[in-house]
């Protein structure tokens, strides 16, 4: 499209709003659905579009130009452009008060702080943008949820006309617009835009497509529409102001004083027209005084500003315009106040208010919404008349104080302050703060902190440790979205950042927080170097991903029954696709990236245009369950496995079905294409992969001949009996000659050509779940159950680097196009972008080697025990963090337990095992589980009694098992719960045993005779584990629902409740005087709480599942077992 002029035309019709559902029209034939919201958040801008509507007059043509652009089938984008001043803003107000249903709108305007922020900009087009696919749910608040609806929505096809009007797009300067306005836009969604001409190339600054922009330039006003302002103009003396436009003469020389004399070919200044109109209407300017106005704006202001310093007062009048001028946004009155000792006057009237009401016409504002001049034009004006590098200055006084002054300003705004006036040194100073790193959090988002740290990175781009902070807010986000208090956001920003270079503890505590957990040493959920982003938003496992083929995009399926995606640079969530009714098990793009494929359980393969998200096709051939999916080379098949055994081929154009493929009655877990599409692949549960010819076409595929290659032993012929493991992926080398597939623990490499096995890589020790070749063929990345991700070199086999970072199973892995970065997908609900040239953190020897389930601290606070999947306890110097030395089992181990003396250790593992170990020599003392063995025991949690005499411990078989410890003979079991019991513990005397099960009930019983004193069961049902505690003796118990429950176990009676998790907890710990409590959960929250009043004192959020939790008995340490590994804390009272 090209640049047009205005047309000749007038309104014809007003569009009357009959309801959701309906549509009305405007100007005559433009059909439209109405907006009609309950609670708008586009109310903001009611006084804005009020005000700006009062003077607008002529200039009717420009509606007309707008609407012919509505009437066009293709997308479009208007575009209006003007010098500040010239009445772009009333006109679009004029055009929206006609017809307010008739658009969705928003204003960037420095009048109101929230218009210019990019969460309330999308919160408010998208609310508006719902009503037209009758959408009614609630506005979600997430950044990267509103940037997925958002694109939803632009991608949605309508059909009628919508118009979207964005006005001063030029003001947004913190964020960038320009991703929201560079997609094409689909038939009949059409953009209004205005902006200020400032010279800008703003087409390649907005990446708007060139052939679906149109524009207009607004020129001043011509003798006409002087006169249809004047006529408009309200006020006491309007009529003398009506009878002005009706003069020729004195409407010529309006014409000429409001006329630069620089550009006369622009016409009359707008601005300086509406105010001349606004004095004759109150009775300032007359036909007597028309002749001495000043020329041009300048001229008039100058004497405005004169004489309003006259009236109101040189100082307070100077303080007031010059901080406003200097402000990057609305100010407070408390602000301006505090900035200003002239606006402050404790012995007389109040002086703000008495100035403001003098020079209300150009400030705008309330205490509520902040202050600001009325129009940029005035801005200008005063930026050249005052000297207002001292207000920039006081400005910046007034920011760098935001701690004492708790402005809202000062926080959002200090970092840009120093910017603009170069202070570098202060502005990286700034930066590095964890309090104003934490509050700026909170007030606004991670994106507006990452700005904050470009500007210090750009301006000392040798200071590492911005970047290392500047990655780790971005990788963090996601954890701190979870904190909404300060002091939570203190402690979890504190939690990734104080062992980077230079972040010195004793500059980090100074926060003032208490109790405060002070990590002892680098918690082992910190981002590895060569991570770059994690993405969330699925809630449930993600089970594949996928890059497009140019690399902007990457795709994810899960359990949830979703696919997402997102921008690979920015980490911005663009779309969710939802039609799914079970859990999505892979996803590919088409080749040329114009379409996307998913398979899930529900049975059905989905296409998708990749563009819009627009739902193509639902291909299906029976209920049975889909694994996996691939494109042929050149997009026009589509293969599907099947849990029937079959590979279903689908034209991917038509959406029909070409062939099903005959395998054995088991799943099909994978397939793939080679790259000159003469091979299909095709992995089962049997753990042989099969291929067929594919070159001369699908047809050609039926009763073919196949080529095995087996998994699992490496076998190179079938046979029915020892089957080896499923192969869970298969794919081709980008030069096709060689050929992954990976099974059980195992990857290995064929060639092709002849299914010859060149060699097999080992190294994970799960089951490894996916593989994909780098794009030059050099390299394969493999994921694992085991939780990481592994790099090999293909010719030589040589692991080249391990990428640890989740927390559960790595289900998918994936290259860029580009060989850069590597996505991995994983069961905690997480997908991570990696970078293939940063060296991964490398894993210090020593240690647990698998996630750590259960902890404990000596009773004398010297030794720390961990019992861990990798089939070890590991006995730990408490004061030093050393490892001492390890207690093996055969299978996982789940609890452990020192005695009251700290001799002994006992321990429970997945071999059915209870041991005891004797803590000084580190050897087994006795195994007291031999009976054990030989019945349905499975031992899940372990405690001694306090005499140290007694061992009990809760079993899968629904019992409490009791023995002696010195003889190791088995006193008793508790028998009553009608499900597992899941946790035991004795009471503080001894006398009694607590004992919690699935069956929903917690059972107290005598510890002499066994006898069943009472149940308690005011909870719900899914009761996990519970405690005394040491100060009080009550009961502490907790549910899969998070709650936390305090019971009086004399009387039976529920005291109250502890709620605050909202995912499944996986341990609490009394303090060892009862007066604290500690909570974790699997989704990596912990709480710590005021055991009496039930109060959370602090939330602490870690990149893991937590699974157990230990305070030493000074209550100065706290030990807490993840995943990842073990957390070290320092627990700081004063």
């Amino acid at each position: 499209m090209t640049s047009d002029s205005i047309k000749t035309g007038d309104i014809q019709g007003v569009g009357i709003a009959i309801g959701t559902g309906a549509t009305v029209t405007i100007y005559g034939d433009i059909h439209y659905y109405p907006i009609t919201l309950a609670a708008p958040l586009r109310a903001l801008f009611a006084p804005l579009i009020a005000d700006r509507v009062k003077l607008f007059a002529g200039r009717e043509t420009l509606f007309a130009w707008i609407m012919d652009g509505a009437r066009a089938q293709a997308g479009s984008y208007s575009v209006i452009t003007a010098p500040a001043g010239f009445g772009k803003t009333a006109a679009i107000a004029t055009l929206i008060h006609r017809t307010p249903q008739a658009f969705a709108y928003h204003f960037f305007t420095p009048l109101y702080d929230d218009a210019l922020g990019e969460d309330f900009f999308l919160r408010n087009i998208v609310q508006q943008m719902a009503v037209w696919h009758g959408r009614t749910e609630a506005v979600p608040t997430d950044l990267n949820e509103l940037r997925a609806l958002y694109q939803q929505f632009l991608d949605t096809p309508l059909d009628c006309p919508q118009l979207l009007v964005l006005d001063g797009l030029d003001e947004v300067t913190t964020w960038r617009l320009a991703p929201y306005l560079s997609r094409r836009l689909p038939e009949r969604l059409h953009f209004v835009l205005t902006l200020r001409d400032v010279g800008q190339d703003w087409r390649a600054e907005y990446q708007l497509p060139a052939d679906q922009v149109r524009d207009l330039q607004f020129d001043g006003l011509d003798r006409a529409t002087v006169a249809a302002v004047f006529r408009a103009a309200q006020g006491p003396n309007a009529a003398a102001a009506r009878k002005i436009a009706d003069d020729p003469q004195q409407l010529d020389e309006l014409v000429r004083i409001a006329t630069s004399q620089d550009d006369p070919a622009l016409g009359a200044d707008p601005f300086y027209v509406r105010l001349l109109a606004e004095d004759a209407a109150a009775g300032v300017l007359t036909v007597a005084t028309i002749g001495s106005q000043p020329s041009g704006l300048d001229g008039y202001l100058e004497r405005w500003w004169n004489d309003i310093k006259q009236r109101a007062g040189d100082a307070p009048t100077r303080d007031l315009f010059g901080t406003l001028a200097a402000a990057l946004g609305p100010l407070s009155r408390t602000d301006l106040e505090a900035i200003n000792a002239s606006l402050v006057d404790n012995w007389a009237n109040d002086i703000f208010t008495d100035v403001l009401r003098q020079v209300r016409r150009f400030v705008v504002g309330d205490d509520q919404r902040g202050y600001t001049l009325v129009h940029p034009r005035l801005r200008q004006y005063l930026r050249t008349t005052i000297k207002i590098a001292s207000y920039d200055a006081r400005l910046l006084d007034y920011c760098r104080c935001w701690p004492e002054h708790h402005s809202p300003y000062a926080l959002r705004f200090l970092a840009h302050h120093l910017h603009n006036i170069g202070q570098k040194d202060e502005l990286v100073a700034t930066v590095r703060d964890l309090r104003y790193l934490a509050r700026k959090l909170l007030l606004s988002n991670a994106h507006e902190v990452e700005a904050d740290l470009n500007h210090a990175v750009a301006v000392a781009p040798q200071d590492t440790v911005l970047g290392l902070l500047q990655r780790t807010i971005a990788n963090a986000s996601h954890l701190f979205r979870a904190c909404n208090k300060y002091e939570d956001l203190v402690a979890t920003l504190m939690s990734r950042v104080m062992f980077l270079p230079s972040m010195h503890e004793s500059i980090l505590i100074n926060v003032h927080l208490q109790p405060f957990l002070v990590p002892i040493r680098p918690t082992p959920d910190l981002p590895n170097p060569a991570l770059l982003r994690t993405l969330t938003g699925h809630v449930g496992s993600v089970n594949c991903c996928a890059f497009s083929p140019n690399g902007a995009w990457l795709a994810a399926g899960s359990e949830d029954g979703t696919v997402r995606v997102w921008d690979v640079q920015t980490g911005a969530l663009l779309r969710i696709l939802t039609d799914h009714t079970d859990a999505v098990m892979s996803c590919a793009f088409s080749p040329d990236g114009i379409w996307l494929a998913s398979v899930s359980l529900d049975g059905a393969v989905r296409l998708w245009d990749a563009h819009s998200a627009m739902h193509l096709h639902t291909l299906q051939v029976n209920t049975s369950r889909l694994m996996s999916c691939a494109f042929s080379p050149d997009g026009t098949w589509l293969a599907a496995g099947s849990e029937d055994g079959t590979v279903q081929l689908w034209d991917v154009r038509r959406g029909t079905l070409l062939l099903l493929l005959d395998g054995p009655r088991l799943w099909v877990t994978s397939c793939a294409f080679s790259p000159d599409g003469t091979w299909l692949a095709a992995g089962s549960e049997d753990g042989a992969v099969r291929m067929w010819d594919a070159r001369n076409g699908p047809l050609s595929l039926a009763g073919q001949t196949r080529r095995l290659f087996l998994g699992g032993s490496g076998r190179t012929e079938h046979t029915e009996k020892d089957l080896p493991f499923w192969v869970t992926s298969c794919a081709f080398s980008p030069d096709g000659f060689r050929f992954a597939s990976t099974s059980d623990e195992l990857v290995q490499l064929w060639d092709v050509r002849i299914g010859k096995l060149l060699q097999t890589l080992r190294g994970h020790t799960y089951s490894v779940t996916s593989c994909a070749f780098s794009p030059d063929g050099a390299q394969l990345v493999t994921s694992s159950s085991d939780n990481t991700v592994r790099l090999w070199d293909t010719f030589t086999g040589e692991l080249l680097r391990t990428l640890i970072g989740h927390a559960y199973s790595v289900t998918s892995c994936a290259f860029s196009p580009n060989g850069k970065w590597l996505a991995s997908a994983s069961d905690d609900e997480t997908v991570r972008l990696w970078d293939t040239q940063i060296e991964p953190l490398v894993r210090p020897e020593g240690g647990h080697t698998d996630g750590v389930n259960g902890c404990a601290f000596s009773p004398d606070g010297a030794w720390f025990a961990s019992a861990s999947d990798d089939e070890s306890v590991l006995l730990w110097d408490a004061g030093s963090s050393a490892q001492l030395r390890a207690l093996w089992h055969e299978g996982q181990v789940w609890d452990c337990a020192f005695s009251q003396d700290g001799a002994w250790i006992a321990s429970t593992s997945g071999d059915g095992g209870v041991r005891l170990w004797d803590t000084r020599r580190g050897k087994l003392f006795r195994s007291l589980t031999e009976r054990a063995r030989s019945s349905s025991a499975f031992f899940t949690s372990c405690m001694f009694s306090p005499d140290g005499s007694l061992l009990a411990a809760a079993s899968y078989d629904k019992t409490v098992w009791m023995w002696d410890v010195q003889t190791g003979t088995l006193l008793r079991r508790l028998v009553g719960h009608t499900d597992i019991v899941s946790s035991c513990a004795f009471s503080t005397d001894g006398s009694s045993i607590a004992s919690v099960s699935q069956d929903g009930t917690l059972r107290l019983w005598e510890v002499d005779s066994g006898a069943l004193l009472r149940i308690l069961d005011g909870q719900c049902r899914g009761l996990r584990s519970f405690a005394f505690s040491p100060k009080n003796g009550w009961l502490i118990s907790v549910a899969e629902d998070g709650t936390l429950r305090l019971w009086d176990p004399g009387s039976g009676m529920s005291l109250h409740a502890l709620e605050g998790h909202t995912k499944l907890m996986s341990s609490y710990a009394f303090g060892p005087n009862g007066a604290w409590l500690v909570s974790t959960t699997y989704d990596g929250t912990l709480r710590l709480w005021d055991a009496t009043s039930g109060d959370c004192l602090r939330l602490l959020v870690l990149d893991d599942s937590l699974r157990s939790c230990a305070f030493s008995k000074d209550g100065q340490q706290l030990a807490v077992t993840g995943v990842k590994g073990i957390y070290w804390f320092r627990v700081v009272e004063t």
